[in-house]
């Protein structure tokens, strides 16, 4: 019976991969959002959650380590949030290799953090979109010279 359960799994599953390559998918183009666009979006949420790190209660939730990646990242998110007109190639790349991944590893590493499933799922969210930002905003630097 197994066998025999088996073989019609097994001839299921080759009917459904032979329908998917018979599927083709048209590629979809992702609008480029521009660098100061997405600090305009993406550095409200980086700035609250740093505000509730930094405030007596955050701070009562994170060890010693904690505590300096906190203190060690505001500076990158400062500067690449700063309310100017442009932001700047460096301070983007900064806070996106530097300050995401410490803010995502505080974050997941503290639960009691009020409302952290949200939190880091916003930054789970927002960390691939400041990647493609930077990667773009890269190669058109180098295009332009």
């Amino acid at each position: 019976m197994k066998r025999v359960l088996s073989l019609v799994a097994a001839g299921i599953l080759a009917l459904v991969l032979s329908a998917c390559g018979a599927v083709q998918l048209k590629p979809v183009s992702i609008p480029v959002i521009p660098p100061a666009q997405l600090a305009q979006q993406v550095c409200p949420i980086v700035q609250a959650d740093l505000d509730i790190l930094s405030s007596a209660s955050g701070l009562a939730l994170l060890t010693a380590a904690q505590q300096s990646a906190v203190d060690s990242i505001k500076p990158k998110v400062s500067a690449a949030c700063a309310a100017a007109a442009t932001v700047d190639l460096t301070a983007l790349q900064s806070f996106n290799s530097d300050a995401f991944p410490a803010l995502l590893a505080i974050v997941a590493a503290v639960p009691a953090i009020p409302n952290q499933p949200a939190v880091l799922l916003a930054l789970q969210l927002a960390q691939p979109i400041v990647q493609e930002v930077v990667t773009n905003a890269v190669a058109a630097a180098k295009a332009a010279q």
